[in-house]
């Protein structure tokens, strides 16, 4: 009979020999121990290699010689073979000691655990297993007495795993929120009170788009014209109706009582009796009437078809007289036409775009026009370092423009007007470097200037065309001589006592505070960019 041998290293635990043991292919299985193999000495140990062995319903059979695994193998009845050749048997044992309730703990490489409790005063009946000899079969069918297996789950390693990734994950927010509250979070707003006084400076400045830098004993401040452009559209919902029909047509018979022969040119109108206009299809020729003593005996006539001026069933009247209008009033009735009915008209009415369509739709789009902001259009394209010249500002319309021409035959069109905004704007740095350098012309050297009032300037434009000119009003503040950037190096890591001591004792400062933020904050910043110093008036 087939057999599959397991061989057992000596760094192998009960709990992969357990595993190669289920996965086994075969009924019966040899396992080969080395000498000395200290995961067999244990009674518990084969135990459970007899209790996997028969859960899986195969028949173990330990290869050995080792007198000390010999003997517990016959105390616990197992089957033994001195090499894989010889048949098995279960050997003579000697006593064996009492194994105390205790609770094992196998596992599968798989990664299944069981928790074993062996109770040796709770004996159970086992079933006989066959093996693959004589002597087997001749073999004692008493097997040793195991107590009932309970089941209960080791600690879930993954689980464990989990939590320490979680762990992790936490102090990592931990040390990043700690990094934040400690060193990005925080800042300082100083403000110094000391005594100021009001500055104002009048000048005409050029706008000039050539310009590459400021020139401040020219006043010229490089400039750029923002130029934005803004299509609005409405729609032109067709009112008008035209009559898309077939033209009633028929014949004329045209008498001339003259003593001329006259020519009728193709499209001739003659009206009828009711108004109606019919015009010829083709020229025609007039002779002259019929000449008796001295005068007209009678008219000529001459035959032609015409055609209503406009389709429709209107035109179709009978039989009736027609004048033409285009001839003098003094020979409207000595020629004429005469003509039988008129039929053939038809009425086929249809929407058409109106003069009036179009009007109404340019005057919704001038009321939209008037709602919107150009000059904020302008700002937001010209950016927050920008400054821009509202006075500036010029539009120009063109249009409208119209998706379709007037009469077309459609229900509804598009039309569109664009208009063009343009303004001058300058950088906010370079105006504002133009009128600190005009108001430390009034105040010397002892004052710095500690507001240019840049955003209430009064500006009035003198010249719109190019490199514009505008007259500026402007006033601003000047106050003690502190060099901002330079406080705010020598300000940073310092304790708040420390910070406090320096702004006090600045010349020209009458006091100063100092407020940190958040709250848990006791030191200045670790950078400069974190602190903003303000200069005001001590009354503030």
């Amino acid at each position: 009979m087939k057999k599959d041998v397991i061989y057992i290293d000596v760094e192998d635990d009960i709990t992969s020999i357990i595993a190669r043991l289920k996965q086994a292919k075969t009924k019966i299985v040899a396992l080969v121990p080395p000498k000395r193999a200290s995961v067999l000495s244990s009674v518990v140990n084969l135990k459970l290699l007899k209790k996997a062995a028969n859960d899986k319903n195969k028949q173990l059979v330990v290869v050995t010689t080792d007198p000390a695994l010999l003997s517990l193998a016959g105390g616990l009845e197992m089957y033994v073979a001195k090499n894989l050749t010889t048949p098995p048997e279960i050997p003579e044992s000697s006593s064996m000691p009492d194994i105390p309730s205790d609770t094992i703990t196998s596992a599968s490489r798989a990664g299944t655990e069981e928790m074993l409790v062996i109770d040796s005063d709770k004996p159970a009946e086992e079933t006989e297993t066959e093996v693959d000899s004589e002597k087997l079969d001749k073999a004692s069918t008493k097997k040793p007495k195991l107590a009932p297996i309970s089941k209960a789950k080791l600690p879930n390693f993954e689980r464990f795993r989990k939590r320490i990734f979680i762990g992790i994950a936490v102090l990592a927010l931990l040390i990043i929120g700690w990094w934040q509250a400690f060193f990005v979070m925080p800042r300082a707003d100083i403000v110094l009170r000391g005594q100021t006084t009001n500055v104002r400076a009048e000048f005409d400045v050029t706008l000039d788009e050539s310009a590459d830098d400021l020139d401040v004993d020219e006043r010229i401040l490089p400039s750029e014209v923002i130029k934005i452009e803004n299509t609005d559209s409405s729609e032109v919902l067709a009112t008008g109706e035209k009559n898309e029909g077939d033209k009633a047509t028929g014949s004329v018979t045209i008498y001339n009582n003259t003593l001329q022969s006259r020519d009728l040119v193709a499209s001739t109108r003659f009206k009828a009796s009711n108004g109606l206009i019919y015009r010829l299809n083709t020229a025609v020729e007039l002779p002259r009437c019929n000449i008796g003593l001295f005068s007209c005996s009678s008219p000529s006539e001459t035959n032609a078809t015409m055609t209503a001026d406009a389709p429709g069933d209107s035109y179709n009247i009978g039989a009736d007289d027609y004048t033409i209008p285009g001839l003098d009033e003094s020979l409207q009735d000595r020629v004429y036409g005469e003509a039988g009915p008129m039929g053939g008209g038809t009425n086929d009415i249809v929407k058409v775009i109106t003069e009036g369509d179009v009007e109404r739709a340019i005057a919704s789009l001038e009321e939209n026009e008037e709602t919107l902001d150009f000059l904020a259009q302008i700002r937001k394209e010209a950016g927050d370092d920008a400054y821009v010249f509202d006075e500036t500002l010029t539009s120009t319309v063109s249009g409208p423009q119209l998706d379709q021409p007037v009469g077309t035959e459609i229900n509804q069109t598009q039309v569109s007007v664009t208009t063009t905004s343009v303004a001058y704007s300058v950088a906010r740095s370079d105006l504002d470097q133009l009128l600190t350098a005009l108001y430390q012309e009034e105040v010397g050297e002892q004052q710095s200037i500690a507001e240019t009032g840049i955003d209430n300037i009064v500006t009035d434009v003198k010249s719109s065309q190019a490199n514009a000119v505008v007259g500026i009003i402007a006033n601003g503040k000047a106050g003690p001589n502190v060099n901002t950037e330079e406080l705010a190096q020598q300000l940073v890591k310092l304790r708040f006592s420390e910070a406090k001591n320096i702004t006090d004792n600045l010349p020209g400062i009458v006091e100063s505070s100092i407020d940190l933020s958040p709250f848990w904050v006791g030191n200045m910043p670790r950078s400069a960019d974190k602190i903003t110093i303000e200069i005001s008036d001590p009354e503030l």
